[in-house]
């Protein structure tokens, strides 16, 4: 392969996109959702220290959702990009157990609403 074509089928794989530029954005969106993260826990902690009976629901089911969401996306992009390995299982895994934490935090949330604690 000589320099010229090496750039052509690279931007064929990536449909028309630079590596680099994909890359950029790969971390722009693990820098957005760490810094959602971040300002939510925030969030949480002036919450509960204003109000002395605060459980903090949200921030776990913020969390939860973010990574059942990562986990899950993860685990899909892996099976298209044809990388067969065992840590997307894992990644699945992961992601249906955050689902689970997710779905339990919200019923737990549904319920101190309900009984008027929150």
């Amino acid at each position: 392969m000589n320099k010229k074509v090496i750039p052509v089928k690279s931007r064929r794989e990536h449909k028309g996109r630079d590596l680099a530029e994909l890359e950029t954005e790969n971390e722009a969106r693990g820098f957005a959702g760490a810094a959602v993260l971040l300002l939510c826990a925030t969030v949480e902690l002036i919450a509960t220290i204003m109000y002395e009976d605060y459980r903090g629901a949200f921030l776990r089911i913020m969390f939860c959702s973010y990574n059942a969401i990562f986990g899950i996306v993860r685990y899909i992009a892996g099976k298209r990009r044809g990388v067969v390995s065992e840590w997307g299982a894992v990644w699945l895994l992961y992601g249906l157990v955050m689902i689970y934490f997710t779905v339990s935090f919200l019923c737990f949330l549904f319920r101190d609403l309900k009984a008027g604690t929150i």
